[in-house]
């Protein structure tokens, strides 16, 4: 065979092999780039699957914050929507206690009742709660709203009224349970006025 036939041979076998090289090169990038794609869209399917889910348990939560925000102001008794290990944090000035266990809240209530009329004046604010270390909304639901206070008028003392601005929160367990309640007002100033 002559020297430029084999050259040529040569040459077409190099170049057959740089050209299915690349060839393999490119596939092997669009299959990797594919893949990555599937890969990240996947992650943010699983993302918007845990969002809607926590969605859904915040306003799952919200409804209860509705029904514990109703109770209170037709004097419903309704401690279902509590868990057994439920307390709140005492945040009044001077408190014996850090906090509340469920049948001191249920006491307290009913003496709040035997003296006091409650009505919410504003609509309530409902926002989520978040994790403290990433900011990440974690189902808790915090609570904004204003309300008018009617002493009952016991022992001859004319009924007083008093409205009060007050920041809620609550915390749920895994059944969808009140377990951890804060509430923030002006308290004392508002409970003295109207028992003078």
């Amino acid at each position: 065979m002559p020297l430029s036939k084999r050259l040529f041979l040569l040459l077409w076998s190099n170049k057959t092999r740089v050209t299915m090289k690349k060839t393999i090169l490119a596939i092997s990038a669009i299959c990797l780039f594919g893949i990555s794609c599937q890969n990240e869209s996947s992650h943010d399917d699983g993302h918007a699957h845990a969002s809607m889910i926590l969605e859904d348990k915040f306003n799952n939560n919200c409804e209860t914050v509705r029904r514990y925000l109703d109770a209170l102001q037709t004097e419903t008794a309704d401690y279902s929507m509590f868990a057994k290990d439920f307390y709140r944090l005492n945040t009044a000035f001077l408190a014996k206690d850090d906090t509340i266990s469920l049948n001191d809240f249920i006491d307290a209530r009913t003496d709040f009742w035997a003296n006091y009329n409650a009505e919410m004046i504003s609509e309530p604010v409902l926002l989520p709660g978040v994790f403290g270390e990433t900011g990440e909304p974690n189902g808790s639901v915090r609570h904004y709203s204003e309300w008018r206070l009617t002493s009952k008028g016991a022992d001859s003392k004319e009924p007083k009224e008093a409205t009060i601005k007050l920041y809620e929160s609550f915390d749920f367990n895994d059944e969808g349970k009140i377990s951890i309640n804060m509430v923030y007002g002006d308290f004392s100033a508002m409970f003295q006025y109207l028992n003078s």
